[in-house]
């Protein structure tokens, strides 16, 4: 049972990995065209894009709500955050980081 947890949390990761770098890739493309940014509705991730300090599993951060807050501190920061769902093992349980100049994002 211990393996599996690992991997439910493991893959609730990855999910929510995928979910935001899509998020980004899509919004470099918006401010490098200047099209409509769109609002981030997470499935995948509990709460983003944070872009405060890095989330923890107890402390998944607080979400910058509304499109043009979102797209204000896409633009002002160099760095956001995801916090995945907690779906098994916490100590499993990993931040997805994302710069905002190249859309780039890794688990930490």
């Amino acid at each position: 049972l211990p393996a599996y947890q690992n991997y439910t949390q493991r893959s609730a990761n990855t999910a929510c990995l995928g979910e935001a770098k899509a998020w980004m890739s899509i919004r470099v493309a918006d401010i490098a065209s200047n099209t409509e940014f769109a609002e981030f509705t997470g499935n995948a991730c509990a709460v983003g894009p944070i872009k405060t300090t890095k989330p923890t599993e107890s402390a998944k951060g607080a979400a910058i709500s509304g499109k043009d807050n979102q797209k204000a501190g896409f633009i002002a920061s160099d760095t956001l955050y995801f916090s995945p769902q907690t779906r098994g093992t916490k100590a499993e349980w990993k931040a997805v980081e994302c710069k905002t100049e190249s859309g780039t994002c890794k688990l930490v």
